[in-house]
Protein backbone atom coordinates (compact mmCIF):
# COMPACT_ATOMS: atom_id res chain seq x y z
CA UNK A 1 0.00 0.00 0.00
CA UNK A 2 1.40 3.39 -0.98
CA UNK A 3 -1.39 5.66 0.23
CA UNK A 4 -4.57 5.78 2.28
CA UNK A 5 -7.19 8.30 3.32
CA UNK A 6 -10.18 8.30 5.65
CA UNK A 7 -12.66 11.19 5.66
CA UNK A 8 -15.71 11.85 7.81
CA UNK A 9 -18.40 14.43 7.05
CA UNK A 10 -21.10 15.42 9.55
CA UNK A 11 -23.71 18.02 8.59
CA UNK A 12 -26.29 17.08 11.25
CA UNK A 13 -25.76 19.95 13.69
CA UNK A 14 -25.04 22.95 11.50
CA UNK A 15 -26.38 25.53 13.94
CA UNK A 16 -23.69 24.56 16.42
CA UNK A 17 -23.65 25.30 20.17
CA UNK A 18 -24.81 28.92 19.84
CA UNK A 19 -28.43 28.23 20.88
CA UNK A 20 -29.40 30.14 24.01
CA UNK A 21 -32.82 30.67 25.57
CA UNK A 22 -33.13 32.67 28.84
CA UNK A 23 -35.78 30.26 30.18
CA UNK A 24 -33.19 27.49 30.07
CA UNK A 25 -31.01 29.43 32.57
CA UNK A 26 -33.09 30.73 35.50
CA UNK A 27 -31.63 33.90 37.02
CA UNK A 28 -29.64 34.92 33.95
CA UNK A 29 -29.33 38.64 33.23
CA UNK A 30 -29.05 38.07 29.48
CA UNK A 31 -32.37 39.06 27.91
CA UNK A 32 -31.65 37.96 24.34
CA UNK A 33 -32.36 34.67 22.70
CA UNK A 34 -30.24 33.01 20.05
CA UNK A 35 -31.89 30.17 18.17
CA UNK A 36 -31.97 28.99 14.62
CA UNK A 37 -32.69 26.29 12.17
CA UNK A 38 -29.77 26.48 9.80
CA UNK A 39 -30.77 25.01 6.52
CA UNK A 40 -27.29 24.63 5.09
CA UNK A 41 -27.18 24.98 1.29
CA UNK A 42 -30.70 26.46 1.25
CA UNK A 43 -31.10 30.22 1.47
CA UNK A 44 -34.44 31.96 1.94
CA UNK A 45 -33.47 34.97 -0.17
CA UNK A 46 -31.34 33.42 -2.90
CA UNK A 47 -32.49 29.82 -3.10
CA UNK A 48 -30.23 26.78 -2.80
CA UNK A 49 -26.48 27.03 -3.39
CA UNK A 50 -26.32 25.07 -6.63
CA UNK A 51 -24.91 25.34 -10.11
CA UNK A 52 -27.22 23.80 -12.72
CA UNK A 53 -28.81 21.68 -9.97
CA UNK A 54 -25.55 20.40 -8.45
CA UNK A 55 -24.46 21.50 -4.98
CA UNK A 56 -21.43 23.72 -4.64
CA UNK A 57 -18.64 22.55 -2.32
CA UNK A 58 -19.32 18.84 -1.91
CA UNK A 59 -20.84 16.12 -4.07
CA UNK A 60 -22.01 14.34 -0.90
CA UNK A 61 -25.08 16.59 -0.61
CA UNK A 62 -27.55 15.71 -3.36
CA UNK A 63 -28.55 18.77 -5.39
CA UNK A 64 -31.94 19.92 -6.63
CA UNK A 65 -31.36 18.21 -9.98
CA UNK A 66 -32.40 14.93 -8.34
CA UNK A 67 -35.72 16.23 -6.95
CA UNK A 68 -38.15 14.42 -9.24
CA UNK A 69 -41.10 16.36 -7.81
CA UNK A 70 -39.70 19.76 -8.89
CA UNK A 71 -39.06 20.97 -5.31
CA UNK A 72 -36.47 23.76 -5.63
CA UNK A 73 -34.66 23.23 -2.31
CA UNK A 74 -32.02 20.74 -1.18
CA UNK A 75 -33.70 18.07 0.93
CA UNK A 76 -30.76 15.87 2.00
CA UNK A 77 -28.38 18.35 3.63
CA UNK A 78 -28.65 16.97 7.17
CA UNK A 79 -26.37 14.00 6.61
CA UNK A 80 -23.37 12.02 7.81
CA UNK A 81 -20.91 10.08 5.73
CA UNK A 82 -17.44 8.65 5.45
CA UNK A 83 -15.03 7.88 2.66
CA UNK A 84 -12.00 5.59 2.78
CA UNK A 85 -9.51 4.82 0.04
CA UNK A 86 -6.26 2.94 -0.44
CA UNK A 87 -3.87 2.69 -3.35
CA UNK A 88 -0.77 0.68 -4.04
CA UNK A 89 1.24 -1.50 -6.37
CA UNK A 90 0.71 -5.24 -6.77
CA UNK A 91 3.40 -5.90 -9.39
CA UNK A 92 6.07 -3.54 -10.76
CA UNK A 93 3.70 -2.68 -13.64
CA UNK A 94 0.28 -3.01 -11.91
CA UNK A 95 -1.26 -0.37 -9.60
CA UNK A 96 -4.62 -0.41 -7.84
CA UNK A 97 -7.03 1.99 -6.10
CA UNK A 98 -9.98 1.02 -3.92
CA UNK A 99 -12.52 3.56 -2.66
CA UNK A 100 -15.43 2.89 -0.30
CA UNK A 101 -18.01 5.39 0.90
CA UNK A 102 -21.24 5.52 2.87
CA UNK A 103 -23.61 8.38 3.62
CA UNK A 104 -27.01 8.71 5.25
CA UNK A 105 -29.33 11.72 5.13
CA UNK A 106 -32.33 12.56 7.32
CA UNK A 107 -33.63 15.57 5.37
CA UNK A 108 -32.99 19.23 6.09
CA UNK A 109 -33.38 21.40 9.17
CA UNK A 110 -36.89 22.38 8.10
CA UNK A 111 -38.05 19.20 6.36
CA UNK A 112 -37.35 15.79 7.88
CA UNK A 113 -37.64 12.86 5.49
CA UNK A 114 -40.16 10.14 6.45
CA UNK A 115 -37.39 7.55 5.95
CA UNK A 116 -33.65 8.29 5.96
CA UNK A 117 -31.88 7.98 2.61
CA UNK A 118 -28.53 6.22 2.27
CA UNK A 119 -25.91 5.28 -0.29
CA UNK A 120 -22.99 2.83 -0.27
CA UNK A 121 -20.37 3.23 -3.01
CA UNK A 122 -17.42 1.02 -3.96
CA UNK A 123 -14.91 1.71 -6.74
CA UNK A 124 -12.01 -0.50 -7.84
CA UNK A 125 -9.40 0.57 -10.38
CA UNK A 126 -6.41 -1.27 -11.86
CA UNK A 127 -3.70 0.40 -13.95
CA UNK A 128 -1.33 -1.69 -16.06
CA UNK A 129 1.74 0.17 -17.30
CA UNK A 130 2.95 -1.35 -20.55
CA UNK A 131 6.68 -1.84 -19.99
CA UNK A 132 7.60 -2.04 -23.69
CA UNK A 133 6.18 1.41 -24.47
CA UNK A 134 7.17 4.07 -21.92
CA UNK A 135 4.19 6.23 -20.92
CA UNK A 136 1.49 3.83 -22.17
CA UNK A 137 -0.97 2.40 -19.65
CA UNK A 138 -4.32 0.64 -19.63
CA UNK A 139 -6.80 1.49 -16.89
CA UNK A 140 -9.88 -0.55 -15.94
CA UNK A 141 -12.35 0.87 -13.45
CA UNK A 142 -15.64 -0.42 -12.02
CA UNK A 143 -18.02 1.19 -9.53
CA UNK A 144 -21.23 0.16 -7.86
CA UNK A 145 -23.61 2.36 -5.85
CA UNK A 146 -26.43 0.90 -3.79
CA UNK A 147 -29.08 2.90 -1.97
CA UNK A 148 -31.60 5.68 -2.52
CA UNK A 149 -29.38 8.79 -2.33
CA UNK A 150 -30.24 9.26 -5.18
CA UNK A 151 -30.37 5.71 -6.62
CA UNK A 152 -28.62 2.45 -7.48
CA UNK A 153 -25.98 2.77 -10.19
CA UNK A 154 -23.30 0.64 -11.80
CA UNK A 155 -20.54 1.76 -14.12
CA UNK A 156 -17.36 0.61 -15.79
CA UNK A 157 -14.66 2.30 -17.81
CA UNK A 158 -11.60 1.21 -19.77
CA UNK A 159 -9.00 3.82 -20.69
CA UNK A 160 -5.92 3.76 -22.87
CA UNK A 161 -3.60 6.49 -21.62
CA UNK A 162 -0.31 7.80 -22.96
CA UNK A 163 1.81 10.23 -20.95
CA UNK A 164 4.57 11.60 -23.12
CA UNK A 165 5.41 13.48 -26.29
CA UNK A 166 4.63 12.49 -29.85
CA UNK A 167 7.37 13.18 -32.34
CA UNK A 168 6.52 13.39 -36.00
CA UNK A 169 9.45 12.95 -38.38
Amino acid sequence: MTGAVIEYLDLTNLSGPIHFAPVDYPGTTLPGEATGADDYYNNTSYGPYTNYGFTIGTPAVTGTLYNTDGYAQIVTNRMRGFHAAIKGTILPCLDYRLKVGYRQAWGSAKLTLPHPRHLTSVMLEATWRVERIAGLSLVAQAEIDRGNLPCNATGAMVTVRYDGSFKIK
